[in-house]
């Protein structure tokens, strides 16, 4: 009997078992269904939603120039897993590392470190990032086929921007001092490559960008910038886009507008606004994207949203509220006197309206133009107006100067000089005695070279 009613008590926790399995085993197929429904209506909505209008390179026509921000390539060449790892131990030849250790310049307080940097790899000039942009040049030539090619790079002293802000980009770190006697070498290098290549003291190399930009639409050209920096973006406009380096993605106008609120032509406004940390530019206090692009969008100009809000001339910047509502007696009195919360919080609003009116011709109508253009932005208009007082449009005219990309930088051969004609940036392979040139250098940047021409030799493309 024991047994039988143990049988029975098993069979009846087995049952159970089953059933709940079953139950379990059907919901979690509904929801796996569910899912995919959602999974389905979400890939169909994509579908749906696809910007037709968006390309890539190889859509491009073919009288097309390729602008590659040259010191870009060169820092991310040198942080490359391939740089630190396979070419660690590349270094310059003794005769040329003797060469450009004599010539280099290094900031007073960067002596120290490259002194020990040279010392560490006994008077040699590591090379592997030279060697690594070689490889990514080589590689660029071999997916893109540019029939027109040319690179910029920084001039690597001071920059008209320095001038006017001394505290731009002052907040980064110096670069290591390994990588410093590289960036002579480097236009070098790639003009063996068959790559022409700009520099010009005072200004960056997105300005020389901007520049060759220009020229190069005057003569009727495409132009596509080679660059990671979102500086680039504020060139977008029809006939000129910007390529990610590492996937050759192109972006558009529509990506730009996705990301930052605004059309490419009214980044600068944005940015002055908003700032720009990894330049140093600090921007308005307190205002963000949102509020920022709402802003921009509504007034087109830093200038004109200024103007439109009847600022009056030559005012004094504004504290924040809790620094200007820190030193009032007649508050102190209130709370000393255990007013009431509401007298508080009266006096307080009445303190900030009379600071508003120190600077602003008709305060409510500059509120109600502020919430105008705020509209769908979850902000307060009175709190965003005070942030954009505690700038003054000096300040903010300043701030624009450094965001916007010169594009009349006075280089040889360009403005007035003596290239006039497109072929000479066309790209028909490395240069006569290339491989001789680059021996001089380093043996390491033989292998990019025979790449280069086993990819896209010269005599393929001789005009």
């Amino acid at each position: 009997m024991k047994i039988s009613g143990l049988i029975i008590i098993m069979l009846c926790v087995a049952s159970t078992f089953v059933r709940s399995y079953n139950v379990l085993h059907k919901r979690i197929n509904n929801k796996k269904l569910s899912s995919i429904k959602r999974y389905a209506s979400d890939i169909s909505s994509k579908i749906e939603n696809i910007n037709y209008n968006s390309f890539t390179y190889e859509q491009l026509p073919d009288e097309t120039l390729y602008i590659i921000d040259g010191t870009s390539m060169l820092f991310t060449s040198y942080f490359s897993r391939y740089n630190q790892n396979e070419l660690k131990d590349c270094y310059l030849t003794q005769e040329l590392s003797v060469k450009v250790l004599k010539d280099i310049k290094v900031n007073p307080e960067d002596e120290s470190s490259f002194e020990q940097a040279v010392a560490l790899y006994d008077g040699l000039v590591p090379c592997g990032a030279l060697t690594a942009m070689m490889h990514n040049f080589a590689r660029f030539i071999k997916d893109v086929k540019p029939r027109y090619v040319v690179a910029a790079f920084d001039a690597g002293k001071g920059t008209f921007r320095h001038e006017i802000y001394p505290e731009y980009k002052r907040q980064r770190a110096a670069p290591p001092p390994e990588i410093l006697p590289l960036f002579r070498l480097a236009p070098k290098m790639l003009e063996i490559a068959g790559c022409k290549c700009f520099t010009c003291p005072g200004y960056e190399a997105d300005d020389i960008m901007a520049t060759l930009s220009k020229w190069a639409r005057d003569k009727g050209l495409n132009v596509v910038h080679v660059s990671a920096d979102k500086d680039m973006y504020q060139l977008i406009e029809p006939g000129v886009h910007v390529m990610t380096p590492w996937n050759r993605e192109i972006v558009g106008p529509q990506d730009v507008e996705e990301k930052f609120g605004v059309p490419p032509h009214l980044l600068r406004e944005l940015h002055s606004l908003v700032g720009d940390k990894a330049d140093g530019v600090p921007g308005v206090k307190g205002i963000g994207l949102k509020t920022a692009s709402a802003l921009v969008k509504q007034y087109l100009t830093v200038e004109n949203l200024y103007t439109s809000l009847g600022i009056k001339v030559n005012y004094k910047p504004m504290a924040s509220a809790r620094e200007i509502l820190a030193n009032q007696p007649v508050l102190e009195e209130s709370i000393q006197m255990k007013s009431s919360k509401r007298t508080i919080k009266t006096i307080k609003k009445e303190i900030l309206y009379n600071q508003l009116a120190d600077r602003i011709i008709n305060v409510d109508d500059a509120i109600n133009k502020i919430a105008a253009g705020l509209q769908g932005v979850q902000v307060d208009p009175k709190s965003t107006l005070r942030k954009l007082l505690s700038c003054s449009t000096d300040e903010l005219i300043t701030f624009k100067k450094l965001i916007t990309l010169d594009d009349n930088v006075p280089m040889e051969g360009i403005n007035g000089g003596n290239i006039h004609s497109t072929s000479y940036f066309r790209y028909i392979g490395e240069s006569d005695g290339a491989s001789e040139q680059l021996m001089a250098m380093s043996t390491s940047l033989q292998a990019p070279l025979a790449l280069l021409r086993q990819q896209y030799h010269k005599l393929d493309r001789i005009i």
